[in-house]
C-alpha cells in the first residue's frame, strides 16, 4: 500500500471515529439543526441515529422526531415516532391538532388514532384539575404573547429602539399590567399554579411573571423556585428568570439565557456570564442545550470560551 493510500485510510478511520463518537445530545442538536435548516431527510436521519444510542428519549425528542418525519414525507414513520411520544408522557393535545408540521398525518387513519387515545387520556390526566382556572390561564397567555410575537421581526427589520417596535410596547403594556395583577391574586390563592393543578398551562404564570417588573419577579422568584423543585414548573423556564433577575440587578447571568443588543452595531450580544467556561455545564443540568446552538437563533457565530 502507498503512502497516499495510508494516508486516505488514516482519513477514513478518523472520520469514522468521529461519526461513532457523537453522543446522543450530539445527535439531537444536529437533527435540531438539520430542521431549522429545513433539511428534513438529514434531520430524520440523526434523529434515527440518536434514537439507536438511547432507546428511553424524553417525550419531546420523539415528538419533534415525528414532526421532522412528517416534513420529510416519512408519515410511517412520523406516526410511529407519535405513538411513542404519547407512549412516554406527551400530552399536549391542542398543541399537537395545530401544528402545521403534522399536517401531512391528519389523512392517515392512525392519526385520529392517536388524536382520540390523547383525548382519553387528557381526560383521565385532567379529571381532578382546575378546569376553570385552566382556561383563563390559557387566555392569560394568549395575551402576554400578543404582540411580542411581531416584535423580533420588527426589531431585526428595524431596530429595538424603533417606532415601529415601540408602537407594539405601547398596545402590548396593558395587557402585561393586567396579567401580572391577576397572576399575583392567583398565586396568593393557590401557590405557584403547577402541572398538578393546570396541567399544560403551568408555564403561563411563569410567563406573566417572566415579563413583569423587577419588584415582583424577586418577590414571587422563591415561590417558582419551590415550584421547579418540586416539578410542578420546568428548570429550564425558571433558569431564564433567574439570569433576568441577575440582569437587572447588574449581576452577572447564570445560564446565558439574556441578551442584549450592541449599541455600535445594533446586532445581539451576550449579557455578562458568571463562570462562562462552565456554562453549558449549568446549562445541562437544567435541561437546557449547548449556548452555541441557542446563540445561533440569534445570528451569533458564539464558542464558549475554554479559559
Amino acid at each position: 500500500m502507498n503512502l497516499r493510500s495510508n494516508f486516505l485510510l488514516l482519513l477514513f478511520c478518523l472520520s469514522a471515529n468521529f461519526i461513532y463518537a457523537q453522543t446522543f445530545a450530539d445527535l439531537i442538536v444536529e437533527g435540531d439543526r438539520f430542521y431549522e435548516a429545513k433539511d428534513y431527510i438529514a434531520s430524520l436521519n440523526s434523529y434515527e441515529r440518536a434514537f439507536e444510542l438511547n432507546d428511553a428519549p424524553e417525550t419531546g425528542n420523539y415528538y419533534n422526531a415525528a414532526c421532522t418525519a412528517a416534513l420529510a414525507k416519512e408519515n410511517e414513520k412520523a406516526l410511529n415516532f407519535l405513538t411513542k411520544a404519547i407512549d412516554t408522557g406527551w400530552t399536549s393535545l391542542k398543541w399537537m391538532l395545530n401544528d402545521a408540521d403534522l399536517a401531512s398525518l391528519h389523512a392517515e387513519p392512525r392519526w385520529q388514532k392517536q388524536v382520540d387515545r390523547l383525548t382519553k387520556i387528557k381526560e383521565e390526566l385532567e379529571k381532578d384539575m382546575n378546569k376553570s382556572l385552566m382556561a383563563e390561564l390559557e387566555i392569560i397567555r394568549e395575551k402576554d404573547q400578543r404582540y411580542r410575537g411581531q416584535m423580533r421581526g420588527f426589531s431585526d427589520r428595524y431596530g429595538w429602539s424603533s417606532p415601529q417596535v415601540d408602537s407594539l410596547w405601547v398596545l402590548q403594556a396593558p395587557f402585561d399590567s393586567l396579567n401580572t395583577l391577576r397572576v399575583i391574586e392567583i398565586i396568593e390563592e393557590y401557590g405557584y399554579p403547577g402541572k398538578t393543578l393546570v396541567g399544560d398551562q403551568a408555564s403561563s404564570t411563569f410567563l406573566v411573571i417572566q415579563h413583569a417588573d423587577l419588584e415582583v419577579q424577586e418577590k414571587y422568584l422563591p415561590i417558582l423556585v419551590k415550584a421547579a423543585e418540586a416539578g410542578e414548573l420546568q428548570y429550564a423556564s425558571l433558569a431564564l428568570l433567574i439570569d433576568r433577575v441577575n440582569m437587572r440587578n447588574n449581576k452577572p447571568q447564570i445560564y446565558g439565557s439574556q441578551l442584549q443588543r450592541n449599541e455600535e452595531t445594533g446586532g445581539w450580544i451576550f449579557y455578562s456570564i458568571e463562570d462562562e467556561k462552565n456554562v453549558n455545564k449549568r446549562r445541562e443540568k437544567v435541561g437546557l442545550g449547548p449556548l452555541e446552538d441557542y446563540a445561533q437563533r440569534f445570528g451569533l457565530d458564539y464558542t464558549v470560551p475554554k479559559e
